[in-house]
């Protein structure tokens, strides 16, 4: 059974836009939808870590790199987050 809970743990990598990018394409690996429980968690962290900015467009990580749809993913969550805010 997958259990629905983020994998997003800040680590001492100091890029923790990496780590939250990573963060999502796990949760999007895992077969869990952009309105989950654990993406809208992410979603969350996103938005506190990065001062409100939520525009995955923005940043300048490769985020295709960590799996193909990832920005689609976290659009999806975003846009999901703000609807309920």
């Amino acid at each position: 059974m997958i259990e629905n809970k983020p994998y997003f743990e800040p680590k001492e990598s100091g890029n923790d836009i990496a780590d939250a990018v990573a963060a999502f394409t796990v949760c999007m690996q895992r077969g869990d939808s952009p309105d989950s429980p654990a993406a809208q968690s992410l979603v969350e962290q996103w938005r506190a870590c990065h001062n409100d900015q939520l525009n995955p467009d923005s940043i300048s990580e490769d985020v295709e790199a960590y799996g193909s749809g990832t920005r689609d993913f976290m659009k999806e969550a975003i846009a999901f987050y703000q609807k309920g805010h």
